[in-house]
């Protein structure tokens, strides 16, 4: 049905078109996913019809016109399947990595994380997914790009670190299932032909697995309450203290600073697999 839609000449048309998706699970989430896919339609009438230019003036109007209005598409998606979540726009203060400078002592408001983007889940509150932009539209940055893959990768690091902290006493086996998502945009997207249908597959599939990830904290929310119910009624013995996720999630702390550590990681490039579809 997606690349029948692609056939559309304007707005009208692939409504018309998606109003014929099937692949849903209730009539909430048919609406959402229709809403999304409305939504990534917008974003690129934004990259195909004479935006380029502006696209490629800077990091910003990338971020602008087109990474922030993905992530706010996605946030609508979450909220509409009654998800508690925030999309903030950068630069913006990764809590995350705030908290685990506090835990630290650290305080210098200088040391913060500022991500390009991120989507918070506000019961916690921490942060499900963080974005970073490194180059404008059809640019590519070696050093930047490099720089901002080990920057997320550490901030990712104490997203998860943090949700650990947050419900200690759950367990490995079912912490494991828990993803946090990183957005990395740099180079240059495909012509409407071949890049169309990857980032319309790519945006529903970070949608869904936002869900699924938000899915999976209240998993955590119930084990630990059990095990601490559980430790409560069989007292104060030391034998009997549970044992606490942060025993095995206790990544370093690394805070990178890009005016001295851009160049020292230039020439690694990006060390994680990555698709053909990267935008």
């Amino acid at each position: 049905m997606l690349y029948d839609a692609l056939d559309t000449d304007n707005k009208e048309d692939w409504l018309i078109k998606i109003k014929t998706f099937r692949n849903y699970n209730s009539e909430a989430d048919l609406t959402a996913r229709r809403d999304l896919m409305a939504s990534i339609f917008n974003i690129f009438s934004n990259l195909y019809d004479g935006a380029s230019e502006i696209l490629s003036s800077s990091e910003s109007c990338l971020r602008y016109y087109i990474i922030d209005p993905l992530l706010q598409a996605c946030n609508k998606y979450l909220k509409d399947h009654n998800n508690d979540v925030t999309f903030y726009p950068g630069e913006i203060e990764l809590k995350a990595m705030t908290v685990q400078l506090k835990d630290q002592g650290i305080t210098d408001k200088r040391l913060k994380y500022n991500a390009d983007g991120t989507i918070l889940f506000n019961r916690i509150p921490t942060e499900i997914l963080l974005s970073e932009v490194s180059s404008a539209f059809a640019e590519n940055n070696k050093a930047k790009t490099s720089f901002d893959h080990y920057k997320a990768m550490f901030g990712l690091l104490m997203m998860l670190k943090t949700i650990a902290r947050r419900y200690k006493y759950t367990s490995f086996n079912t912490f494991k299932g828990l993803k946090a998502h990183f957005i990395h945009t740099h180079k240059k997207f495909e012509e409407k032909s071949e890049g169309i249908m990857p980032f319309m597959t790519f945006s529903i599939s970070l949608g869904v697995s936002l869900e699924e990830a938000l899915h999976t904290l209240p998993t955590l929310s119930r084990e630990h309450e059990q095990v601490l119910k559980e430790a409560s009624c069989e007292g104060t013995n030391e034998n009997a203290s549970p044992a606490s996720l942060l025993d095995l999630v206790k990544p370093v702390l690394v805070r990178l600073n890009e005016n001295k550590h851009k160049d020292e990681v230039a020439e690694d490039d990006l060390q994680s697999p990555s698709s053909s579809n990267v935008f």
